[in-house]
């Protein structure tokens, strides 16, 4: 990779190896694993980009509610060529009944389900032959859903609450796209639209589940950090991001699932990599979010539900779901 520098620090048998810019200290936890973190690469700092205006989408979305109708999509929204970066131009939407715009996202096989935050049905998003992996609101715009879907190969998808499909990422770069599993993603807002990123929890061909962090406005690998072998972890959600001018990764705090019954909370701090909180769960989770308001919102498959936990994980309200596969969950900011 011309022109970048990258620190790879690994902890093996007690070997660190490193470079000069990074560090790792040992965890205060005996059990928490130490990540593997890889820094780089560093570019130019780009412009910020024109922020989008969702303003009609949410009055449409609030007259329709108003109304006590239910929204639906007739046909599935079109595929997009594969392509290795993003592409901004908008691919024709399909025929709409209505707006679906909601503030709750479920994953399920191949569609969008939106719900209200009492998971009553407000529409679906058909995204027909793809495996939906894991769901994240725009932040930033709020004018649509990125996806991440398992497709050969697999991608990254905005779509847009009328079906279509605003951006899209290929992931043809290795080691995602040897990716054995994908477990997580979420939209992060950085000091501008420009800085913008994707967080993607993914389990690499060696069985390592790695979070890695994607610049959307070009697509490019900012950074990686890994747990160990032997984690089983679900999920991320950030909840803290700090750059250099050239968004070089400074601070990242994000929350993940261990176990289906552990909340922990990470922290990488100019090159120190901590575990802060590790809360016990009142519910299964398999897939999860965290709204402004600090709650804890979750799918657990087996029992086909929506789970509300308080802040301190424990359990507020259980939504039933039918008989809907949720494979992920986000809830708008």
């Amino acid at each position: 990779m011309r022109g970048a520098s990258i620190c790879l620090l690994g902890i093996t048998l007690g070997a660190a190896l490193g470079c000069e810019r990074t560090k790792v200290q040992a965890l205060p936890n005996p059990d928490a694993e130490p990540p593997v973190v890889i820094i780089g690469p560093s570019g130019k700092r780009p412009d910020a980009s024109r922020k989008l205006d969702a303003a009609r989408l949410e009055d449409a979305a609030e007259a329709l509610g108003d109304a006590g109708l239910e929204a639906a999509l007739e046909d599935a929204a079109p595929e997009v060529e594969a392509a290795p970066t993003f592409d901004d131009a908008a691919v024709a939407a399909p025929v709409v009944l209505g707006p679906t715009r909601g503030p709750l996202i479920i994953g399920t096989a191949n569609a969008l389900d939106v719900l209200s935050r009492k998971a009553a049905a407000i529409g679906r998003i058909p995204v027909p032959g793809e495996a939906i992996r894991a769901v994240s609101h725009d932040r930033r715009d709020g004018d649509g859903v990125w996806t991440l879907v398992a497709s050969s190969p697999a991608r990254i998808a905005k779509i847009g609450w009328d079906g279509s499909t605003i951006r899209t990422l290929t992931l043809t770069r290795p080691p995602l796209a040897r990716a054995r599993a994908f477990l997580g993603l979420d939209h992060v807002m950085g000091h501008s639209a420009a800085s913008d990123l994707l967080l993607v929890l993914y389990v690499n061909m060696l069985g390592v589940p790695v979070v890695e962090g994607i610049r959307i406005r070009d697509g490019t690998m900012r950074f990686s950090i890994g747990f160990s072998k032997e984690a089983n972890v679900t999920g991320v959600r950030a909840d803290g991001l700090r750059h250099d001018t050239v968004d070089g990764l400074l601070v990242l705090d994000w929350w993940t699932v261990r176990d289906g019954e552990r909340f922990e909370r990470w922290r990488f701090f100019y090159g120190f990599v901590d575990r802060l909180e590790d809360r016990r769960l009142g519910a299964h989770l398999d897939a999860f979010d965290v709204p402004p308001w600090r709650e804890i919102w979750g799918v657990d498959r087996a029992k086909h539900r929506v789970v509300r936990l308080g802040s301190d994980g424990a359990l507020v309200e259980v939504m039933p779901i039918g008989e809907q596969d949720p494979q992920s969950l986000a809830i708008s900011p």
